[in-house]
């Protein structure tokens, strides 16, 4: 359930990821000193995070997928990843603790999960760097729990930032959990809350821009994925993410996301993928609500080259700003895929013929 959950998170992350880069875009300083990661280890950061996870350089990233953190081998499991929660209700570390994650774990490990005797302990997170005291008090748990017939143990580290909750989280079979515990001790002691958001010095998603393309259209997406996205040549490819995407402008960071999500399930249907990501965005707790007050405006039925489709238009609140959303779904052999347009509330009608043409041009390579 939770593997399911995160998932869907991750898929609904894109959503708005890149309207939030640019909302932050000209925050970002250049590469200073507490950008560089310390000896032997590596930024492991999702683009657009406050924050700098580092881990080390034999472990495996999962930014590219949108997340912080990483992993040292699938074979172990041993994994160590960071979020951010928001904390309205002002809750301590310990709080949060019992009312978000401890239920969050017991989900995760079918119902039951043991804390350590004496946990929660006090703890710090981070170290000086340069002089830069960039340590924080937090608050440390170990707990243990069972998936299918393995035990698993695991620790997340709590700490309260900007009004948020950081959850820093390693987790590993137990036979490797000491072996690999020192890659999560690293992470803790050098761990930096620097309050601009985290962008990758080279291009994580490139592009042929010799490429054919329609008239008056560019190539947005590369030849690792099923599909052909191109954008019209006035807006401006988004080489920082993971997905193919593309903005307006400077000025106007109005942007279109393509995402895609293989289902466990043998099928699934535009209109179930919908509903399971409607719930995961409204989220059970308006505290993990990825965007706040969430209004479904209209369902349309249509195509996405060929194959049938539906477009949903929904109006929402993040970080305290309206936005309107356009998220055009259709599934094509067994994989769901999801060309989502965002804008503000105020320009969102203004870029709507071009976003039609993005569709209208859509090619699944295979169809």
């Amino acid at each position: 359930m939770m593997k399911m959950r995160n998932i869907k998170r991750t898929v609904v992350y894109f959503l708005v990821v890149a309207l939030c880069m640019g909302l932050l875009a000209g925050c970002s300083a250049p590469l200073e000193e507490a950008e560089t990661p310390p000896s032997q280890m590596r930024c492991a950061s999702a683009p657009g995070v406050l924050y700098r996870l580092f881990l080390p350089t034999d472990w495996n990233l999962t930014t590219d997928a949108g997340m912080s953190g990483g992993y040292y081998s699938l074979d172990d499991s041993a994994t160590v990843t960071a979020r951010t929660y928001a904390n309205p209700d002002a809750l301590t570390t310990e709080e949060f603790w019992q009312s978000v994650m401890l239920p969050q774990m017991a989900d995760f490990f079918g119902g039951t999960v043991s804390v350590e005797e004496g946990d929660p302990i006090e703890t710090t997170l981070g170290t000086l760097v340069n002089d830069v005291n960039y340590t924080t008090a937090a608050t440390a748990v170990r707990y243990s729990g069972i998936l299918g017939n393995l035990i698993y143990k695991g620790m997340t580290v709590l700490a309260l930032f900007d009004g948020e909750v950081l959850a820093l989280t390693y987790l590993a079979k137990e036979d490797v959990y000491d072996t690999y515990l020192s890659g999560m001790e690293a992470a803790v002691l050098n761990f930096r809350w620097l309050g601009t958001p985290y962008v990758p010095e080279e291009p994580i998603h490139t592009v042929d821009p010799n490429a054919e393309a329609p008239a008056g259209m560019q190539l947005a997406s590369n030849d690792d994925v099923a599909y052909r996205f191109y954008v019209p040549e006035n807006w401006v490819l988004d080489t920082m993410l993971p997905t193919s995407s593309a903005y307006y402008s400077e000025s106007d960071r109005s942007n279109v996301t393509v995402t895609v999500y293989m289902p466990e399930e043998d099928t699934l249907t535009a209109e179930q993928y919908w509903e399971m990501c409607l719930s995961d965005l409204k989220g059970e707790d308006p505290a993990e609500s990825i965007i706040r007050d969430m209004e479904v405006l209209s369902d349309t039925e249509g195509e996405l080259d060929g194959r049938p489709a539906h477009t949903y238009v929904y109006r929402g609140t993040v970080a305290g700003k309206t936005y309107r959303f356009s998220q055009t779904i259709a599934a094509y052999r067994g994989m769901v895929y999801t060309l989502t347009y965002t804008a503000t509330d105020e320009v969102f009608e203004t870029h709507l013929d071009e976003v039609q043409q993005m569709i209208e041009a859509f090619d699944f390579r295979g169809n």
